[in-house]
């Protein structure tokens, strides 16, 4: 039989492994499956997620008039955001970025973290024209209000977004 102090000492670590469990389920809500299609710090949905949008829910055996377009959107520059200023700063600019495409997608699209500083946006019956729009949006206009990479001329972290309509084949870029 182990010593009493062993013995408290497993306790102790069983009860602190315990109560970080319960505070990363309350973090994430009630279902912690949902970390499967879900990026934990954006919140978007993930790479899992595109996939499995691709694989189940795009008809691609089959002609079609419904046309999908896709969005991607890169931070410029993310790398030296993070080594300047720190990951927390990083962090913060990936969370304003989340936020600005939730407000951009609307009900109809939605964004992903696909990884790192990459985004996507699958727009499903968006023609190139509506996708250029929304490339426009997402790269325009100034970026978080507390953050600034230091350069006036280039006061924030920029956005690079591009796009292709599928079955059309037509791109749609823009740049902020």
């Amino acid at each position: 039989m182990p010593p009493p102090c062993e013995v408290n000492a497993g306790c102790e670590q069983m009860t602190t492994q315990y109560r970080e469990l319960v505070e990363i389920l309350q973090t994430v809500g009630t279902d912690p499956s949902r970390l499967i299609f879900e990026d934990e710090l954006t919140g978007l949905n993930n790479r899992r997620f595109l996939l499995s949008f691709f694989e189940h829910k795009v008809q691609w055996d089959k002609e079609t008039d419904f046309p999908l377009s896709l969005l991607i959107l890169d931070l410029d520059h993310f790398k030296q955001i993070n080594d300047t200023h720190g990951h927390e700063a990083g962090d913060q600019v990936l969370l304003w970025l989340s936020s600005l495409m939730r407000e951009i997608s609307g009900d109809e699209h939605f964004p992903i973290r696909y990884g790192g500083d990459e985004f996507m946006m699958p727009l499903p019956g968006a023609e190139a024209d509506e996708a250029r729009m929304l490339a426009d949006l997402l790269c325009s206009g100034p970026g978080p209000a507390h953050f600034s990479c230091g350069e006036p001329r280039n006061r924030y972290p920029s956005r690079s977004a591009s796009g292709w309509l599928a079955p059309h084949g037509t791109p749609a870029t823009a740049t902020g």
